[in-house]
């Protein structure tokens, strides 16, 4: 739950950070899905580089994209 207490600590400007990369990944990127671009665009805000979310749970089957 670390993120958890992370995510609801961040002030506006983060979360508007956020919002603007989840907004290019999910209109602009290969992400059509909210939940993923969001998740990869705070990665990428609060780790300061991009990269893959390391999933521990289940994923949404049936309408989950194949990763490549």
């Amino acid at each position: 739950m670390f993120w958890q207490s992370v995510v609801l600590s961040l002030d506006n400007e983060t979360l508007a950070r956020i919002h603007e990369r989840a907004d290019d990944y999910l209109y602009r990127g290969n992400s059509g899905l909210i939940a993923k671009a969001v998740t990869l665009a705070a990665i990428e805000v609060l780790e300061g580089t991009p990269r893959q979310p390391q999933w521990k749970r289940r994923k949404l089957k049936g309408i989950w994209p194949d990763q490549q």
